[in-house]
């Protein structure tokens, strides 16, 4: 249990990537987890329709680096440019109970669209 069945990484490409400009001050970049129904297994890993196979999400680059879910924030004293683009999303598929189930993963987009990014600064969206 545990175990990694199979990475897979996707990269922003350019000029794709999303990008946020942001005021001096503190801005929160959040990452959450939004497929209806997925539960939190532990270690930020989240369950699919599959028994016994779960799934974690991640984001690597040059500014953020974070495991879905959560918070990445940056204090900066001037207005900055966060771009994702050229970053990498990685989709880990997860053993996660000495029996699994079988069937098809719920289809996702390519890249997923299971993590969603939210940036805020001082809790407020910009």
């Amino acid at each position: 249990m545990g175990s990694v069945i199979l990475t897979r990484d996707w990269t922003m490409s350019a000029p794709g990537g999303a990008s946020y400009r942001c005021t001096s001050g503190t801005n929160r970049f959040a990452a959450k987890i939004v497929s209806p129904g997925a539960t939190d297994l532990g270690n930020k890993i989240y369950s699919t329709n599959v028994p016994g196979i779960g799934m974690r999400f991640s984001r690597g680059g040059a500014t953020v680096n974070i495991v879905y879910p959560d918070v990445f924030s940056s204090r900066v004293y001037n207005t900055t440019n966060y771009s994702l683009e050229g970053s990498r999303f990685t989709l880990e598929i997860i053993k996660t109970a000495a029996t699994t189930g079988s069937g098809t993963l719920a289809a996702v987009s390519t890249p997923p669209t299971t993590g969603r990014a939210a940036v805020t600064r001082s809790s407020k969206p910009i």
